[in-house]
């Protein structure tokens, strides 16, 4: 069975589970910002490396870049992205409730770290329980970059046709926020899912 067969296969299952694991997410962000925060749309679908072009290539804009590796039966590279504006929106919001004006700047990188790892492990999880494997991430690594750069970064990265993606959008207070969550399968990856439906 092809990879996006297997996806077929289990989407409603990735859907409902993704739906739930946000749900979470979001409890965990309204107590974070002192906001109520709601998952307004959850999109699963698997897309090949170059089609992420489509989502961030042409914006002039600057993103918010959370990268992990991961290790296990299934193994790749997972990116977190945000544009700068809902990067600055959470994170001003978390940071007038928690901190003074003056620590903002120096705990940005910390919040924006806390924000991947709450949303990042939610899908990890999903993954790991939709397809019955231990996937094991690395630290997270945060970094800014022009919107243009987000595909030459990823794609010098060998051995991923596919990527899984995981689109979110939330309304924080008012406000909506939009996450990309995109985990480039290794090609042996893809191979495996391919034979393991269980």
């Amino acid at each position: 069975m092809d990879i996006n067969s297997v996806l077929i296969d289990k989407s409603r299952l990735i859907e409902k589970r993704s739906q739930d694991a946000l749900i979470s997410s979001a409890l965990a962000l309204s107590q974070m910002t002192g906001e109520t925060v709601n998952v307004v749309r959850t999109v699963v679908d698997m897309i090949k490396v170059g089609e992420i072009a489509d989502f961030f290539g042409t914006h002039d804009d600057k993103i918010t870049l959370i990268s992990l590796d991961i290790h296990g039966s299934i193994s790749g590279d997972i990116y977190l992205m945000l544009s700068s504006s809902d990067t600055l929106l959470i994170t001003r919001k978390i940071a007038d409730r928690w901190m003074k004006e003056e620590e903002i700047e120096h705990f940005r990188n910390s919040v924006l770290a806390e924000i991947g790892n709450i949303v990042a492990s939610a899908y990890i999880n999903v993954l790991g329980d939709s397809f019955n494997v231990a996937l094991i991430p690395s630290v997270p690594r945060l970094e800014y970059i022009n919107s243009e750069e987000v595909i030459p970064r990823i794609i010098s990265k060998d051995d991923s046709d596919f990527a899984l993606m995981f689109f979110s959008e939330f309304v924080v207070g008012d406000h909506g926020v939009k996450v990309f969550f995109f985990f480039l399968l290794s090609n042996t990856s893809t191979q495996y899912l391919g034979g393991h439906t269980g």
